[in-house]
């Protein structure tokens, strides 16, 4: 019993410790990509120094980027030795390593979990993607006023897996009246919404189609399901429509990272996807009917059109004057 009680009295102080972390995580800086490359400077992560019966009595100096992850880590000149007869570790519920993740779950199993995960959802998209009834299917957008404590919707377009228009529609706000960073941006104005449905106007025919799709698919896609579940007759509907919701950002990002890492730059916008893939713009970009037809024109990419995703060849070095003999002498000129 004295050991069950020493064991959640250790959990209680981890799951402290990771909140006050997670607090802090957006103000560290990464310090490498891997332990080793922080190790000569003494630092060290919760598992390492708890395998050396450490622990830290400072707050961490930095993160380690491994992947798509971070890992805090401490300096091992702040640390303290544990008593002995608290030496009680988690151990990793897969491995049986020492972890300081309160899942139980090492951060190296975390990873391959996670990777699996996305696999076997990206394997399936792809074997649905070929049997889905594009009229069924709906890519969206919204424009929005950007004000962080009040949020308005300026324009939404949706839009078929033909590309066909369900809706296109700029918005009147209830409460805004300028919004001059985001209008740089979308280059919507007070004056072009002035006279447009307000959003209680278009919810009826948002909520319809959205109803009437079997994927919902927007590029970051979560920034604007926000607003749209905000709707009253699309709330109601919520449960039903959530398992609808694609987001094509993330099965761009496990196309590059699964299937094309030679394609690999390390962003993953739309303006982004959009170059790599070798596509055009159809409308105005930042705006949402132009956004929404560039999110259907990836999507098909990645699912349809694989075959036309070219890998640029490596650029070689320009031969000198006289290093290519007769031919490269008169390219030269």
């Amino acid at each position: 019993m004295d050991r069950e009680k020493q064991q959640n009295e250790t959990s209680e102080q981890e799951t402290v410790r990771t909140a006050e972390d997670g607090e802090r995580k957006n103000r560290l800086t990464v310090l490498g990509h891997s332990f080793r490359e922080v190790k000569d400077l003494g630092y060290y992560s919760f598992s390492s120094l708890a395998r050396q019966h450490l622990r830290p009595v400072g707050k961490a100096v930095g993160l380690v980027r491994i992947g798509g992850h971070t890992v805090r880590v401490y300096d091992i000149r702040s640390t303290e030795p544990v008593p002995e007869e608290e030496q009680v570790l988690t151990r990793c519920k897969v491995c049986g390593g020492v972890t300081d993740s309160a899942t139980g779950v090492c951060h190296r199993c975390a990873q391959v979990i996670r990777s699996k995960e996305e696999m076997d959802q990206y394997e399936a998209e792809k074997a649905r993607a070929s049997r889905m009834d594009p009229e069924r299917m709906v890519f969206l957008d919204l424009e929005m006023t950007g004000d962080v404590k009040a949020d308005e919707i300026l324009s939404v377009s949706m839009i078929d897996g033909n590309g066909d228009v369900l809706l296109n529609s700029l918005v009147r706000p209830r409460k805004a009246r300028r919004w001059p960073f985001t209008e740089k941006i979308h280059h919507i104005t007070p004056r072009m919404v002035a006279k447009a449905p307000t959003l209680e106007d278009l919810s009826d025919r948002i909520a319809e189609i959205l109803a009437n799709a079997e994927e919902i698919i927007g590029y970051s896609v979560s920034n604007d399901w926000r607003y749209l579940k905000e709707i009253p007759q699309v709330a109601a509907q919520e449960e039903t429509l959530r398992g609808k919701v694609r987001c094509c950002q993330v099965f761009y990002d496990r196309l590059i990272r699964h299937d094309f890492p030679a394609l690999e730059n390390g962003k993953r916008s739309l303006s982004n996807a959009m170059a790599v893939l070798g596509l055009d713009w159809d409308a105005r970009k930042h705006s949402s009917l132009g956004d929404t037809i560039a999110t259907l024109k990836v999507w098909r990419r990645i699912f349809l059109e694989r075959e036309m995703i070219r890998i640029p060849e490596p650029e070689t070095a320009e031969e000198g004057p006289g290093d290519g003999g007769e031919e490269g002498n008169m390219g030269d000129a």
